[in-house]
């Protein structure tokens, strides 16, 4: 969780490559310990920073949205 916070564009596969796992296999193992979709938790950490970004900063919704 800390490496998707530390960065919050990374990948499922990156991710799964910095912890030396597959990524299904890491997937399973994220589910089993937190509860929640790995897929589902990158989303909602991606969505808190674009509405930080958007109502915090003065950058483009279409640079957000990149």
């Amino acid at each position: 969780m800390e490496l998707i916070k530390d960065n919050k564009t990374i990948s499922r596969e990156e991710l799964a490559e910095q912890v030396f796992l597959s990524p299904d296999y890491m997937a399973k193992v994220f589910k089993r310990e937190t509860g929640k979709k790995l897929i589902d938790y990158l989303s909602e950490v991606k969505l808190e920073e674009a509405k930080y970004r958007l109502s915090k900063t003065n950058e483009s919704s279409s640079n957000i949205a990149s």
